[in-house]
C-alpha cells in the first residue's frame, strides 16, 4: 500500500465521530438481578465460561467491586433465575475456590 494511502485511510479514521456507548446502566433492564460473588480474580474467566455454558442464565462482569477489603464480582440475573445461578455457584465451588455469595452489597 502506498504511503499516500495509508495517511489518506489515517485521515478517514479521525474524521468519524467515535459512536457514543451507552451507560452501563442503561444497557441493562431495570428487573434485572444481581449476585455478587467474593473470588480471586484469576478465576474470574472459568467461572464466566461455566456460566455461560448455561444459555442466557447470567451474565458475569468483568468489573469488581471492593468491600471492606474484599472484591466481588457481579453477575447480573434475569428474574426468575436467581435460585438457579446460586445452585450453579454451589456447583462451581468444587473446582474453584469461591467466597461469600451475596444478593446485596
Amino acid at each position: 500500500m502506498s504511503r499516500g494511502r495509508v495517511h489518506q485511510r489515517a485521515a478517514e479514521r479521525e474524521d468519524r465521530s467515535p459512536t457514543p456507548s451507552p451507560s452501563s446502566s442503561a444497557s441493562i433492564p431495570s428487573d434485572t438481578r444481581a449476585i455478587y460473588v467474593e473470588m480471586r480474580e484469576r478465576d474470574i474467566y472459568f467461572l464466566e465460561t461455566i456460566v455461560k455454558g448455561y444459555d442466557g442464565i447470567a451474565h458475569v462482569r468483568r468489573d469488581w467491586l471492593a468491600r471492606n477489603g474484599r472484591r466481588f464480582v457481579r453477575i447480573l440475573v434475569p428474574p426468575g433465575l436467581e435460585g438457579e445461578v446460586l445452585r450453579v455457584l454451589e456447583r462451581v465451588k468444587r473446582y474453584i475456590p469461591l467466597g461469600e455469595i451475596r444478593t446485596e452489597l
